[in-house]
């Protein structure tokens, strides 16, 4: 039978893994931890998305990808599926996309629109 050629991936059995920074004694409340959302992640079965306040059960739970300890004394504060939209849209009008223009009919989203509906 003869040797496999193949390479291992990943890194080498003697490279050691960075550890976990401790939390703050000023994130930890009963055991629990706060932190908040620095990109989009998921955890404890929901999507935890920029911004989001919220507790996990201990440093084992803590990604440094996505996550950041917080002060315990701030608020709670989680982003659902349709407010995210709602703010997605609001970002889009106020970049210059606005569903209708200042005095145009309803219904009317650019200039060539009014021409044809006007």
């Amino acid at each position: 039978m003869a040797k496999s050629t193949r390479k291992p991936t990943g890194p080498p059995k003697s490279a050691k893994r960075t550890a976990r920074p401790a939390p703050p004694a000023s994130s930890v409340s009963h055991g629990r931890i706060k932190v908040r959302a620095i990109k989009l992640g998921f955890y404890d079965n929901a999507r935890r998305r920029e911004g989001d306040v919220f507790m996990i059960n201990g440093p084992k739970e803590f990604s440094e990808k996505w996550m950041e300890y917080v002060d315990k004394s701030l608020a709670n504060k989680i982003t659902t599926s349709k407010a995210a939209l709602a703010q997605r849209q609001a970002d889009l009008r106020g970049q210059g996309h606005a569903t209708e223009m200042e005095g145009a009919r309803p219904g009317a989203t650019s200039q060539v629109d009014e021409d044809i509906i006007g």
